[in-house]
Order: structure tokens, then sequence, then C-alpha cells
């Protein structure tokens, strides 16, 4: 080593290190436990995987759980229904509405342009004979209305002429004079609209006739027939009071025959969508 020249030598710097000193100094601060929790090993990838599975499935079972008691409910309400509409229909048949059966569409009710009646027949071995039954029926039920709103007509009939229903009844009796060719011109000039049979469980033949005939043109039979008849009656005023009260009793009957119309499709439709296997 060459001289110093009498000068002392130190170490160089970096070269010297305090005893006892250990590099970076260990923090123990309040970040401590935080530090160790970062640092700890990460969740294993098979168990996290199986993890995400598990939370997977049990959505999927609540969802369907979910599911299951939306369609009980649906269903409940549906039979519910159901039963309010079997109710409502069995009001409708105590009131001696035409039960939704074959022709019943067209022989009930109308647009206030046609007055239709409905009948049924039954035979055991003579179609035929069931045919006749029910064209005759229906005939009757188209008159059988009529009859029932001849006093109304009459009622009306007087009012619009002033005079007393008892004096026209009595002096041109015109009440019988009304049934007698009300009966004649639905005879001679209803039209069959619909006609159908079927065979019942007992093996007789059922047919269901529905007839029809224009209001106007029944009024105008009607007072035709009571000029052939020679009954005094003013003919305007009778054709007002026959239009007025038989157009009434059809649109009540329309009335009647969308209302039963409507609560067949709703029975259907409660059928079809939510009790496919309730006996009828």
């Amino acid at each position: 080593m060459a001289a110093s020249c009498g000068r002392r030598q130190y170490p160089q710097y970096g070269q010297y290190r305090p005893q006892g000193y250990q590099g970076q100094p260990q923090y123990q601060g309040q970040n401590a436990q935080a530090n160790a929790t970062q640092m700890a090993p990460q969740q294993q990838p098979d168990e996290l995987d199986a993890e995400i599975r598990r939370m997977e499935r049990q959505d999927k079972l609540e969802e369907l759980a979910y599911q299951r008691e939306m369609r009980r409910k649906k269903r409940e309400l549906k039979m519910k229904q159901l039963d309010q509409l079997y109710a409502q229909q069995a009001q409708l048949d105590e009131g001696s509405v035409v039960r939704l059966v074959p022709c019943s569409a067209e022989g009930m009710g109308g647009d206030g342009k046609y007055y239709r009646g409905l009948g049924i027949g039954e035979h055991v071995l003579d179609e035929y004979a069931a045919l006749a039954e029910a064209s005759n029926a229906a005939r009757a039920n188209l008159g059988s209305k009529f009859m029932g709103v001849v006093q109304n007509i009459l009622t009306d009939y007087n009012s619009k002429t002033g005079t007393p229903g008892a004096k026209v009844n009595r002096e041109n009796n015109l009440e019988n004079a009304m049934r007698v060719a009300g009966e004649k011109v639905l005879n001679d000039y209803s039209e069959v609209t619909c006609q159908t049979s079927v065979k019942t469980n007992t093996g007789s033949i059922k047919w269901y006739v529905a007839v029809q005939i224009r209001v106007d043109k029944f009024a105008n039979g009607v007072a035709d027939e009571l000029e052939t008849m020679k009954v005094k009656f003013n003919r305007d005023r009778l054709l007002e009071a026959m239009d007025s009260q038989i157009n009434r009793q059809v649109q009540r009957e329309q009335q009647q025959r969308d209302k039963a119309l409507e609560l067949e499709k709703q029975r259907k439709a409660m059928l079809q969508e939510g009790g496919d296997n309730v006996a009828l």
C-alpha cells in the first residue's frame, strides 16, 4: 500500500455500517394487520368455482319456486273465476234464458231488424219427425214472443190514438184479431236460418231449428191480415206501436244472447288455459 504521507485513512462512504444495522427498517404501525391481510394467500380457483356454482344453483331454485307459486295462484284464481262463471250461467238458466245449444245464437235477439225463435225436436227413430217437431216449435216460440207483447202493443197503440183500450178491444176485438193474424203471418213468412241434428247418448235424434222474420215485414203482414178481417184500426199508429214494442223485445233478447255468448266464451277460455282437467 502506498504511503499516506502521514494523514489518517478513513473508510470510504458505504464501507462502514453501524453495528446492528439490518437493512430497511421494519415498520409495525397501525397498518401492520391490514398488510398482513393483504398478504394472505388467495382462495383456490377450484373452491371459487364451486362457490359460484352453488350460488347459481340457489338462484335457479329460488326462481323455480317463485314461478311455481305464481302458477299455483293463477290456477286458484282461474278456478275461482270459473266457479263464479258457472254460478252466473245457472242464474241465466233459472231466468229462462235460452241456453247455448246449437242454433241458439241464430234463434235469439238480433240487430233490431229481425224477430227470431228457436225450437227443439227429439225422436227415437224418426229423424224427420224430430225435424218437423223442431220447426213447429221454433215458429211457436216466435209466436209466443209476439203473444207476450200484444198487450204492450195495444197499450202503446191506445196511447197514440187516444182511444181507451177497453173500448177498442170490446168493439173491434183487436187483441184477439192480432193474435190470429200474427200466428198466420209467422207461419207463412218466417224463414229457417239454422237447423242442426245431434244424436244423444240414449240413441235418440234431436233437431235444433232457428227461424226469423223481419220486424217490418211481420208488422205489415199483421196489418194486412187485420184489414182482410175487416177490423177497424189506425194502420199507421198500430205499425208504429208494433215496431216499437217488438224492437224493445228484440233488444232485450240481444242483450241476453250477448251475455250468454260472453259467458260461454269465458268458460271455454278458462277451461283451455287453466282447467283442462275440470269435468264439465
